[in-house]
């Protein structure tokens, strides 16, 4: 059936198939996701069935990798609806889901308890929740699929309240084409021919008593928006930021971060929850990931190390993989240096990435040998030339550090790689990026009500207290502003006292903590005072990294705190 329309309005047409649906089964239950199009329907139902003084139930399934606003919504949506919900089934099951991100890890096991130190999220602790500690369902397997999941749950449901179910969907057919061939398909049999629903059939020839009904299957991403403000429904806060991040509202989507659509759903992470990011790098991947993308340089040295189980070739492949993920261009540069040696050494001795040995080996002729754990070793030190590979530095490899240069200002920096050649380059590319940084200094007579407007929630709210301590500010500080473009990139204080200067109060905003703002204050700020005796202060692992690359060594505490002088002062 395809889309017929009339002279009802979206929002009309929906609240009476609600209360068809209704009227016509004594057992529905609605599947929502913490997404814009389920939280609508959900919130929908809840307004008809207070009407009808109805009921219903609601199945959630807690993937894990999910954004933190997701489950405030979810949250938010049970306190919402908890006069007109029975009962509430959040899952937090071990399923079997897609990784598109790794061939040599193609699915993976949220809630998995071999894993607990490696989730995303602590398991959440609410009454509705659960999980394989108290499942009640002896159809539940372990690593069972998310498809197959959802499915066994519909025939649970029926065979419980032994009844003909609706399960509520929050599917719109503009979405994709795929959504709305599940709507209007013929092969598909309706409940009384309304074309809105389709009844669940479970193999060749079997049908259950369970009716998918979709309220919003002709909505478009307007009509959600204009429902959320023409009825004051709650809405997932993540699209708020969605939007502030430049997406339009027909660009948003909650992507999976490991679906085929990986690129998108991992670099949404980023943008919009960095540290959940960070998380959901480390899940998967495991293999101690953060020593890849948590340095102060691209090129910086990899400090992971093979996992037991891997062979050489596993974490070669693994490597690369994961470089895809942050730095695709240099993914592609080291693969086509590694294409290169290894058709070399097919040329010359037979040798092919199938009958390549994993580890070291000796072979008549040559003063060194093909193997996979030296090309691994390569990826790890980021040998920008692969001279590990027998590769010497061309002109060609130059040029396109200074192509990337554009693209990440934190390409290299001196202090992250031991190769001499990639030195000198760096002390070239940084050269050109010394003020990437506007600063802007507050010190003497200045305007407290521009500085406050800025700074002012440093000061004040909670959630920079761990960093952050307790700043204070007084007429000796000097401060120092760092911005990209018109955005705030990080801060420092400065104390001038008789005969020495105090760093103290360094800052930089999540979203520019691998972009080597760390390193462009620190330098900055010696520069600036070169001439004085400098002490800092600082409770940051990573600053006290920065400052002892910087010739800086800590010679005390104060409290929770480090207190770091140069060396020769």
């Amino acid at each position: 059936m395809a889309k017929i329309y009339n002279d009802k309005n979206v929002l009309d047409a929906a609240i009476e198939r609600y209360e068809i649906v209704f009227n016509a089964f004594d057992n529905i239950y609605f599947s929502v996701s913490g997404g814009k199009d389920s939280s609508v329907m959900l919130q929908l139902a809840a307004m008809v069935a207070r009407k009808m003084n109805k009921k219903f139930d609601v199945l959630y399934i807690d993937l894990e990798a999910q954004y933190k606003a997701t489950i405030e919504h979810v949250e938010e949506l049970i306190v919402e609806t908890k006069d007109v919900v029975g009962r509430f089934y959040w899952c937090a099951l071990p399923l079997s889901l897609r990784n598109a991100v790794s061939v040599i890890q193609p699915k993976w096991i949220c809630w998995d308890k071999n894993d607990k130190h490696k989730w995303v999220r602590e398991m959440p602790k609410n009454k509705h929740v659960i999980n394989e500690d108290n499942c009640p369902w002896n159809w539940f397997r372990r690593g069972m699929e998310f498809e197959e999941f959802i499915v066994d749950f519909a025939v649970w449901y029926q065979e419980q309240h032994n009844s003909i179910v609706g399960a509520g969907i929050g599917i719109r057919s503009d979405e994709s084409l795929n959504r709305f061939r599940t709507i209007i398909s013929d092969k598909k049999v309706r409940y009384k021919n309304y074309g809105w629903t389709t009844q669940l059939k479970i193999s060749q020839d079997k049908w259950v008593d369970v009716y998918n009904f979709f309220p919003i299957y002709d909505w478009r991403v307007e009509d959600i928006w204009g429902s959320v403000s023409k009825l004051d429904l709650k809405f997932n806060e993540i699209y708020e930021l969605m939007y502030k991040n430049g997406l339009s509202i027909y660009e948003q989507r909650l992507c999976q971060p490991y679906g085929d659509d990986q690129r998108n759903g991992l670099d949404q992470f980023k943008a919009l929850e960095y540290e959940t990011w960070e998380k959901v790098l480390n899940r998967v991947h495991g293999v101690n990931f953060g020593n890849i993308y948590a340095r102060t340089s691209l090129l910086g040295n990899i400090k992971s190390e093979k996992p037991d189980g891997m062979t050489w070739e596993q974490y070669t492949v693994w490597l690369l993989e994961s470089l895809r993920l942050y730095a695709p261009e240099l993914e592609d540069h080291y693969y086509r240096k590694i294409k290169t040696f290894m058709s070399w050494w097919e040329k010359e001795a037979d040798i092919t990435p199938k009958n390549m040995p994993d580890d070291k080996w000796e072979i008549e002729g040559y003063r060194q040998s093909p193997y996979w754990k030296r090309i691994a070793r390569a990826i790890e030190k980021n040998d920008f030339w692969m001279s590990r590979l027998s590769f010497g530095q061309t002109k060609s490899d130059v040029e396109r550090l200074f192509e990337l240069k554009k693209k990440y200002k934190n390409l290299i920096y001196g202090a992250d790689t031991d190769s001499t050649p990639l030195k000198r380059i760096a002390a070239q590319l940084n050269k050109e990026d010394e003020d990437v940084l506007k600063v802007k200094v507050y010190k003497g007579s200045y305007d407290k009500s521009e500085f406050y407007s800025i700074m002012g929630r440093y000061f004040a709210e909670r959630e920079f207290r761990k960093e952050l301590q307790y700043i204070i500010n007084d007429e000796s500080m000097e401060w120092y502003l760092f911005y990209e473009g018109d955005e705030l990139a990080g801060f420092s204080s400065v104390s001038i006292e008789k005969n020495k200067v105090m760093f103290g109060n360094m800052y930089v905003l999540e979203s520019f903590r691998n972009k080597g703002v760390w390193s462009f204050i620190a330098d900055y700020l010696v520069k600036e005072y070169k001439s004085s005796t400098i002490q800092v202060l600082t409770n940051i692992d990573k600053l006290i990294s920065a400052w002892g690359e910087r010739g800086f060594e800590v010679t005390g505490n104060r409290g929770s705190y480090s207190v770091m002088r140069r060396k020769n002062k």
